[in-house]
């Protein structure tokens, strides 16, 4: 019997000896789970499907992952060109640090080029000054002492700090239609400084003949209001025209 006819009689065979022997290296291929001894490659590694690593990989190269679950992960830089969750199931993520007390924990400096919004409370447990170039909000609550070196409201001068309280100054005479002065002892003393800016407003118990002109700090704890006595006033159906004062009480602004 010839090659040729044996070959052709036995075709059936060999054919199945061949498919038989590319199923079994599929699937020796496909069913192998773990690998029990180290793999070194020198070259590109590709894992088409799910690989599940019992123990530490260490790539001294590059490595490119199209989507990876890492329960602790180590890396000197970790580049992600598309969207990254991290911490999605449990734990918390810290930057500068391996033990991060909250979700997300940053132990050095932080710098955001863009807009920064906060969705809770803004806590700063430093001793240190925060400094805020420009800042906007609409509500600002603190719950100690603040302390500002310049504030600056719209584009007027810049303020060393704003203290309010009241005062109240003694019964004075002032004929009708003059100006006299008043001093005003602050209920807190302690606050108002020699040349601080005052602002006061006068209380209901001023009577309606008299105006607020001006006020000063001429002294620490001393405010000089400037009163003028219009003379006779209508209010309210009554006429007032007072000369003295009596003794009142103003509510004051110092700023300096």
């Amino acid at each position: 019997m010839s090659k040729h006819e044996f070959f052709r009689k036995n075709s059936d065979v060999f054919v199945f000896a061949l498919v038989l022997g590319i199923a079994l290296a599929i699937g020796i291929t496909t069913w192998a789970t773990s690998i029990g001894s180290n793999v070194s490659v020198t070259g590109t590694l590709t894992s088409t499907g799910a690989a599940t690593l019992s123990s530490t990989l260490s790539v001294t190269g590059a490595s490119t992952l199209g989507s990876a679950s890492l329960t602790y992960g180590s890396s000197t830089s970790l580049t992600a060109t598309a969207g990254t969750w991290l911490a999605t199931a449990g734990g918390s993520v810290g930057v500068g640090t391996t033990s991060p007390g909250t979700l997300f924990a940053v132990h050095g400096g932080g710098y955001f080029g863009n807009n920064l919004f906060v969705g809770g409370t803004l806590t700063s447990t430093s001793s240190i000054a925060s400094t805020f170039p420009y800042a906007s909000t609409t509500a600002f609550s603190v719950s100690g002492s603040a302390s500002t070196t310049a504030l600056v409201v719209g584009s007027g001068t810049s303020l060393g700090g704003i203290v309010s309280d009241y005062c109240t100054i003694p019964s004075t005479t002032i004929a009708a239609t003059t100006t006299g002065y008043a001093v005003c002892t602050p209920a807190t003393l302690g606050l108002v400084r020699i040349n601080d800016r005052i602002l006061v407003t006068a209380t209901s118990s001023l009577y309606d003949n008299f105006i607020i002109r001006a006020a000063s700090s001429t002294a620490a704890d001393t405010i000089s209001v400037e009163l003028l006595n219009t003379g006779s006033v209508l209010a309210t159906g009554t006429t007032t025209n007072s000369v003295n004062t009596g003794r009142n009480s103003f509510n004051f602004w110092a700023f300096r």
